[in-house]
Order: structure tokens, then sequence, then C-alpha cells
């Protein structure tokens, strides 16, 4: 393998820690006008040690988003197995305690802006755009199915609970007003089925 313009082998180890600070580096910035050499002079490599580990900017976005999504997954996960009855509105009230917290806000920012924004300024295909969304439906809906709703109902329940969630963190991200988009959470699990009817 030839060295990096940089006189540097890129080192697969290092990608974990890499991908940690693109993170950080894509919370700060944004993904609109996200380009290879910035992002690369940030990091302190070469755009083709970037490249090297990523393939491209739509393969560091997939990276990074990727990572985004297992940790808050794994982190739900931590909690089902601490308390293996939770009904999913529950959990969904404890997700947006998260995510309402104000260090983990540009996190939100980010997959909000990754799934709205068109393809031609994010790089991310529709596919991808989508499946952001899709799979934390799918998700609720397994939730709600554990709740004891038929498929029909969960997936419906589990696409009104996703869109309101969304909904209501781009409204703390543009208000700060934690207190009014809380209370409406609140809310919102009171109406979601428990499964005790």
């Amino acid at each position: 393998m030839e060295d990096s313009p940089l006189g540097r082998k890129p080192d697969p180890a290092r990608k974990p820690e890499l991908l940690e600070r693109v993170i950080e580096y894509l919370c700060e910035n944004g993904i609109g006008d996200l380009s290879l050499r910035p992002l690369a002079a940030a990091l302190g490599l070469s755009t083709y040690a970037l490249v090297y580990h990523f393939g491209s900017k739509e393969g560091v976005l997939a990276a990074a988003l990727g990572e985004v999504e297992r940790r808050q997954r794994a982190m739900i996960a931590t909690w089902v197995e601490s308390d293996p009855t939770p009904t999913t509105a529950e959990l969904l009230e404890r997700y947006w305690n998260w995510c309402s917290a104000q260090a983990n806000l540009p996190v939100m920012r980010l997959v909000i802006e990754a799934t709205t924004l068109e393809a031609t300024r994010s790089g991310l295909p529709a596919s991808l755009r989508a499946q952001l969304v899709s799979d934390w439906v799918d998700l609720l809906a397994q939730g709600f199915r554990a709740d004891g709703l038929a498929a029909a109902d969960a997936r419906r329940e589990a696409t009104l609970a996703n869109a309101a969630l969304i909904g209501l963190a781009l409204d703390l991200i543009a208000t700060g007003d934690k207190r009014r988009t809380s209370a409406a959470l609140r809310g919102l699990v009171a109406r979601l089925p428990d499964g005790s009817s």
C-alpha cells in the first residue's frame, strides 16, 4: 500500500477512533455543506486516508449515522435488560429524557438533518434516509406488538409515536422550550397503548 500524502499509511485499527471524531465534527458542523477536504483537515488526515477508511462522502455519513443508531439501540437494549417489563410507552418517555438532554441534542439535530436534507445536499441516497426512519418505526412496532397490539395497529401507533418524537425534538431544537415539549411528550405517552386493556 502506498503512503498517504501526509507520509503515513492509514491504520485500520484507528477507524473506531476516527468514527467518533467524525460524529463529533458532524454534530458541530452539520452535513449540508460537508466536504471531505475540510473534514479530513479537522481530523488531521489527508483526504486519501479518509477515503481509505470510509470510501466516499456517502460512506462517511453512512458510517457515522449507522454508529449513532447502533449506540442508541444498544442503550435501549440495556434499559430493557435492566427492567424486562417496561411498556413501549415507558421506554419512549425514557428515550425522550435522553434525547432532550442538552448534551444529546446535537445528535438529534444530526439525525433530523440527515433524514430531511435533500440527497443532492447531503449525499445520502433516499433509501438510506428512509431507513433511518423506518428502522425506528419497526423497533416501536415490535414493542407495541409485545404490548399486545395487532400488527397493523402496532405499526400505526409506531408511525405516530415516531413522527411525534421527531417533531418534538425539532421543536425543542428550534425553541429551546424543554418544559413545553416534555409536557407534550408525557401527554403522548399517556395516550399510547400499554397492553393493559
